[in-house]
């Protein structure tokens, strides 16, 4: 079977990343040795949230980038097709952590994802190569290409080339191994490793955990499907590795097997990840490092948690786009210290500060784009912007203000009969030239007042209450004044010691 056909298969296989992977347990003996160039491939389409994204078109993607890297000598063990995802808005089960574990069972040293970003007439390609267990030897290669795919040939052969590069770079991963300690016996895979232990000691007599100092044993135990007087077997003990290292607190796993009278000590080496001793800030001219480390959830004097490290990279972008700086790029350095220690570096490259150029609103009827903004606290820039941004902040998109302004923008909705309608989130586009933010609403139709009483006592005037409501039979329906007219009516009977 042909590179090609085979990349196609996974490709469709990609609903794995909806239900979990399949594990197979560890490589077989071959597979544990020094990894060559190969990597687990992940293409990707993002999209705004409600866009469509045509799996088809990502499968395609998928075995066009491998074959690229293919012919750059780097072999790639699986492809997927994975769901696209809202644009700067990665859910914690990112399918791309699945796949570094899936990488980690397999004993491949690398993951490739190719994130394909659609923007207007353009297109943006961006690959990032990460190591299995997910250390800061992350490298993103990005190129801009035009939207009509048949010219991105020349683009992605290009990106493999640089993927090369980095893989060169890149240290090699976390040992996974299953060997047996004492001389007789030899190393067992984990595949076709039971033959290798004699049939009389097949059972595990014994059972240890060591390597761990501040994660307790009764912790790892917990995890492991592996069981005193159970058979040995090396896919069980292979879950038992993955569950392990899913805590997120290890950086290296090693199964040992010795034999014993009636059967086998199976021992679990870990190396806990080392400590954080110092979190520092890098790149950052238009923001204070103070401000950017109260946004930060890692501290110093805590373990190494990478896809901890991720999301705040995350938040140190999205404190960034909250001050318009929408091109800003965040990435992680982990280096090593004395002892058990590293240093955490958050490098940032800022780019340009982008000034909002335009709010549109889709589906609004009853109202102007004008008229919705026009009591609105943020503002597009415009030529008046010059001397007014000093106090009314024009061109400044600020996501928390916005959401203030719809707020409004439903308010007023509600108090023209709409009681129905409907305001989306947001959905932010940009460019060199600045920002653009979309809404989308869905007016409904418009209510006015069918029929207008108060029940409930029988002492009440009616026609003294009447007078007092803003609300008449017949007209528009308008919930403040809904509102206010309980606020009266609440008010007249506490008068009266009610």
């Amino acid at each position: 079977m042909s590179r090609a056909v085979r990349i196609r298969f996974l490709g469709r296989a990609a609903a794995l990343l909806a239900c979990g992977f399949l594990w197979p347990g560890l490589a077989p003996a071959d597979a544990l040795r020094e990894p060559r160039a190969e990597v687990i491939l992940g293409v990707r389409t993002l999209a705004h949230p409600g866009a469509e994204v045509d799996p088809a078109v990502t499968r395609r993607r998928l075995v066009r980038f491998a074959e690229a890297l293919e012919g750059q000598g780097i072999e790639v063990v699986s492809g997927h097709a994975l769901s696209g995802s809202p644009l700067a808005h990665l859910a914690a089960g990112d399918p791309v952590h699945a796949l570094q574990a899936r990488a980690r069972s397999a004993g491949v040293a690398s993951v490739v994802v190719l994130d394909v970003t659609r923007a207007g007439s353009a297109a943006r390609l961006e690959v990032r190569v990460l190591s299995n267990h997910g250390e800061a030897v992350r490298t993103r290669i990005a190129a801009d290409v035009a939207q009509d795919e048949r010219g991105w040939g020349a683009s992605m052969d290009e990106l493999a080339a640089r993927t090369r590069e980095a893989l060169a770079r890149a240290p090699a991963p976390p040992r996974v191994r299953l060997a047996q300690a004492a001389p007789p016996g030899g190393a067992f895979g984990a595949v076709a490793g039971e033959e290798l232990v004699p049939e009389a000691s097949r059972r595990v007599v014994e059972l240890r955990i060591e390597g761990n100092r501040r994660i307790q044993v009764d912790a790892i135990r917990a995890l492991l499907q592996t069981r005193v007087g159970d058979r040995v077997r090396p896919k069980t003990i292979a879950g038992d590795v993955r569950r392990i290292y899913e805590l997120g607190f290890f950086r290296d796993v090693q199964v040992f097997s010795t034999p014993l009278k009636g059967g086998q000590l199976i021992t679990f080496q870990v190396e806990e990840n080392p400590i954080i001793r110092q979190v520092s800030i890098s790149g950052n001219d238009s923001l204070g490092s103070d401000d950017i480390k109260d946004r930060l959830t890692i501290t110093v004097g805590s373990t190494v948690d990478y896809p901890l490290l991720l999301e705040n990279e995350q938040r140190i972008e999205g404190l960034y786009q909250s001050r318009g700086y929408y091109l800003a790029e965040v990435t992680y350095r982990v280096e090593p210290l004395e002892g058990d220690a590293v240093a955490v570096d958050f490098d940032i490259v800022e780019g340009s500060k982008l000034r909002l150029t335009r709010v549109r609103f889709e589906g609004n009827e009853a109202f102007s784009d004008r008229e919705l903004m026009s009591d609105a606290t943020t503002k597009p820039w415009g030529w008046t912007s010059y001397l007014t941004s000093y106090w009314d902040n024009s061109g400044l998109y600020a996501e928390p203000l916005f959401y203030q302004d719809l707020e409004r923008i439903l308010r007023m909705y509600m108090d023209h009969g709409f009681i129905q309608v409907q305001v989306g989130d947001p959905e932010v586009s940009h460019d060199e030239s600045g920002l653009e933010v979309t809404v989308k609403i869905k007016e409904g139709p418009q209510y006015s007042v069918g029929q207008l009483d108060v029940v409930g006592d029988e002492t009440l005037d009616h026609a003294e209450l009447a007078a007092m409501l803003k609300m008449q039979t017949g007209e528009v329906f308008d919930r403040s004044a809904l509102g206010e007219d309980v606020d009266n009516v609440r008010a007249r009977y506490a008068d009266r010691g009610f």
